[in-house]
Formats: structure tokens, C-alpha cells, sequence
């Protein structure tokens, strides 16, 4: 027997199209209104985490490193059509502008922190290099080489300004200072560049060792391990204070890891190649001394060079780490300038780089940090080169 409401209850055929044409639409309305909610709590957390949430200088440290990693990144691919790591490569030799004269300007597309804010002139000589012209060696000459990278080629100073010119300006007159300075060169790019120009005839070389080969040890890691840019929406991701900050408070700062990590990759990958130069020089009678810069935070990144030396006891005669104290002067402009373009606190960035007064960006130093390093060398190879006395001690 038919139940007396089971018409009555049953839904029309009319209505069951109608709810079903329903039911889509409410679950959008709930997916966006879900969507909207977790995005406007998400702009509000990131809001905090960029305006409220105070940061040690453990945590400026993270996320300046963090950022800095990924606008290098960004930059190289711009700059290598699409593969970053092809312009890490280090067998090379580069190919230089000979009788020259130019004006470097500001690379106004890098941030602050990675680029120099005042043009510089450079003038190269018959050999392309930024000095004056290499005459023929004459018998009571002792010939100092330069070698190094954009330091000691001198990136946002003037040639004399630079510590080969300071050198040069303490130096007796019978010794002869040659800078073969080029930017982006490390160690190998040094050895190739003194083997290419071994008719220079040098009795001592000086080689400023560079970061620029804890940068290609990374990248040669990174490609040997089919690692690269993250995708564009990962990096827009990893560029949320938020996320950064999460990542931080989870695992806390690596830099102590990375910087062991970073040094040993170097002297795997570099190593050899400084053994190949003091080999080279002891072939020829070439004495060596090995110099570093400081980066603005106080680090050095040559352990690789200083470990050669030490093994070569015969050709080189030393080490010198310039040594820079913190100024206490006022902030340097374009550590003001990459506070405001990190959103990070100029009182915590002061704290990292300790030593920016000498600088003018991160790792390029000024014409007074050159200055001093010049006086340092001087000091330094009054002591061990017996070349500065002529041959003997006075």
C-alpha cells in the first residue's frame, strides 16, 4: 500500500535538475570563499612577518643569505639565456681589450649590495691589462706579478688607488709592479693568465686569492648533482618572509654548515689547480705570497690557497690576511640602500657587515681598505722576500 506522504515527499522531476544545477554552484561559492579566506590570512601573516615580527641578527642573517641566494640566481639566468651555471665556468682565459679606455658604469639592473655606485675609469695597456706598459725587463729589476680578480684589478677605484698601486708607491725603486688583475678570475683563470704571460719574467708573485672560487665549486657541485634554478613560481614562494621565516625557525641558520661546506667544496675542486702554481712558479725560480680580502662581513674564503701554501713551503713564502677593523662610522650608503631593498632592519645588516665601512659593496673594497692593504703587503714582504733589499737585509 502507497504511503499517504511518500508523493508528497519525493522531490518533483522539476526540482532534482534545479538542485542538481545547485550544488556546483555552492560548492564554488565555499571553494572561494575558502580561497579568499586563506589568502587574505596569508597576506596577513606576511604583513606581520615583514612589519611586526621582530628579527635577531641570527634571523637578518638567514633571510639577507636567503634573498641574496635567489636574486644571484636570477641574475645569471638573465645574464646565460636560460642556464645559470654555464657562466660559472672556470677553464678560461679571458679575452681582454688591448689599448683601451672606457667608463665603467654603475650596473644599475644588480641589487645594491652587488654593484658599485660610482663610474671608473679603465685604461689597458698593449697586453689588455689595467696598468701601464710592460717594458722589457732590465738586469737590476726584481718584477713583482699580480695576479687576482676584480679586487685586484681594481673594480670602483682608480688604478694607483688600488693596493698593487700602493705597493708600488712603497716599494724601492728597482722593484717593478705588474698588475694582471681580472675581473671574474679565480684561481684557475690566475694560473692561466701567468702561463700565458710567463715572458713578463717575475721573481715574486703575488696572488690575491679569490671568492670567485668558492662560487664555481658550488656551481660544479650544482650541476653535478643536476640541481638548478627553482621555477618561477617556487621562487616567488620562496621569496615570502613568511616562508622564510618558517624555514629559519624550523632549522634554524646554517651559515657555519654552508661555509664548511663552501670552503671544502673549493679545495676539492681548486685545489690542484694552486699546487699547479706554486709548481709553475718553483719551475721558473718565482717566489709567491699569497694575499685575501676579507668580505664586508669579516669572512675570508681562501683556507684552499693558504692550505697550498703551507704544502709549498719552498715557494711560498707566506700568507697575509688583510686585516680591517670595523670603522664605527656611519652606515654606508648602499648598506642603506639594500636595508630599504630587503625590507630588512639597517640596525641587524650593520651587525652582519661589520666591516662595510670598508667596502663598497659586499666584497669589493674601497680605495682606503686598498690603501691599507697595500701597507700591510709592503710591511709583509719587507720580512720575507729578500728581493725588496736587492738580495740582502739592510
Amino acid at each position: 500500500m502507497e504511503s499517504p506522504h511518500s508523493q508528497s515527499d519525493a522531490p518533483s522531476s522539476t526540482e532534482r535538475p534545479a538542485e542538481a544545477r545547485r550544488a556546483p554552484r555552492r560548492w564554488l561559492r565555499r571553494t572561494l570563499l575558502t580561497l579568499v579566506t586563506v589568502l587574505v590570512a596569508a597576506v596577513a601573516i606576511e604583513v606581520a612577518c615583514r612589519t611586526v615580527v621582530p628579527l635577531s641578527a641570527s634571523a637578518v642573517r638567514f633571510l639577507f643569505l636567503h634573498q641574496m641566494s635567489i636574486e644571484r640566481w636570477e641574475y645569471l639566468l638573465a645574464d646565460s639565456e636560460g642556464d645559470p651555471l654555464e657562466t660559472r665556468e672556470i677553464e678560461w682565459i679571458p679575452t681582454r681589450q688591448r689599448n683601451a679606455t672606457w667608463q665603467e658604469e654603475p650596473e644599475e639592473d644588480r641589487p645594491p649590495y652587488d654593484r658599485i655606485e660610482t663610474a671608473y675609469t679603465v685604461k689597458t695597456n698593449a697586453l689588455g691589462f689595467r696598468d701601464v706598459a710592460f717594458g722589457k725587463k732590465r738586469p737590476e729589476t726584481a718584477r713583482v706579478l699580480v695576479l687576482g680578480d676584480s679586487i685586484g684589478f681594481g673594480k670602483g677605484v682608480s688604478a694607483d688607488e688600488r693596493f698593487s698601486g700602493r705597493l708600488k708607491a712603497l716599494a724601492p725603486a728597482h722593484i717593478e709592479v705588474l698588475n694582471l688583475g681580472y675581473p671574474a678570475c679565480g684561481t684557475v683563470c690566475s694560473v692561466a693568465i701567468a702561463e700565458e704571460q710567463a715572458g713578463l719574467d717575475p721573481d715574486l708573485i703575488v696572488f690575491q686569492a679569490s671568492g670567485n672560487d668558492v662560487d664555481t665549486a658550488m656551481a660544479m657541485k650544482a650541476r653535478g648533482a643536476e640541481t638548478g634554478l627553482p621555477s618561477a613560481p617556487m621562487r616567488f614562494l620562496l621569496r615570502s618572509r613568511a616562508v622564510q621565516l618558517l624555514t629559519y625557525w624550523l632549522f634554524g641558520d646554517p651559515k657555519t654548515a654552508q661555509m664548511g661546506v663552501a670552503v671544502a667544496a673549493a679545495a676539492e675542486i681548486h685545489g690542484p689547480t694552486v699546487d699547479k702554481l706554486f709548481a709553475y712558479a718553483k719551475a721558473r725560480g718565482v717566489k709567491v705570497v699569497v694575499m685575501a680580502f676579507p668580505s664586508s662581513s669579516g669572512d675570508f674564503y681562501a683556507d684552499h690557497v693558504f692550505q697550498s701554501c703551507k704544502r709549498h713551503p719552498d715557494v711560498c713564502l707566506g700568507g697575509l690576511e688583510v686585516a680591517l677593523s670595523p670603522t664605527g662610522a656611519s652606515t654606508p650608503k648602499w648598506l642603506l640602500d639594500t636595508a630599504d631593498f630587503t625590507g630588512l632592519p639597517s640596525e641587524g645588516l650593520n651587525a652582519m657587515f661589520p666591516l662595510a665601512g670598508w667596502f663598497q659593496d659586499i666584497v669589493h673594497p674601497n680605495a682606503a681598505a686598498h690603501r691599507l692593504a697595500g701597507d700591510q703587503l709592503a710591511t709583509m714582504l719587507k720580512s720575507v722576500w729578500a728581493g725588496w733589499f736587492r738580495g740582502q737585509r739592510p
